[in-house]
């Protein structure tokens, strides 16, 4: 007796790349990120930014100058999105949303959401 089974992977390796082909459009009908970095870095030239200091590095802990070569652990970059790409996500995340919408239920992919919300 034959079977009736039929093996979904095929079907589901159309329908994934069917689903990227279509986010690939749509990744490039916006611009991006502009540059934000648009001149060379300066390391003597800094900005104290208020909030952005462990609770525990209070005067009471001062231990002094650390040493040139201490390594830095645990640092962290938190990098902001400019205006644009903020209220680009924020529509972005409303339309895939709303049933109407030709975003509705199109998510990116981690590379798509990178060129398009990411640093340039």
């Amino acid at each position: 007796m034959a079977s009736s089974y039929r093996n979904p992977r095929p079907f589901l390796g159309l329908a994934a790349a069917l689903f990227f082909l279509d986010l690939s459009g749509v990744a490039q009908e916006r611009s991006y990120a502009t540059n934000r970095i648009t001149e060379s870095i300066n390391n003597h030239v800094t900005v104290a930014r208020s909030g952005d200091m462990h609770p525990l590095a209070r005067a009471e802990y001062e231990l002094g100058v650390a040493p040139g070569n201490m390594r830095m652990e645990r640092m962290v970059l938190v990098l902001q999105p400019d205006e644009v790409q903020q209220q680009d996500l924020e529509e972005l995340l409303a339309a895939q949303q709303d049933p109407g919408s030709e975003d509705y239920r199109r998510w990116l992919t981690p590379e798509a959401f990178g060129e398009r919300f990411g640093v340039s």
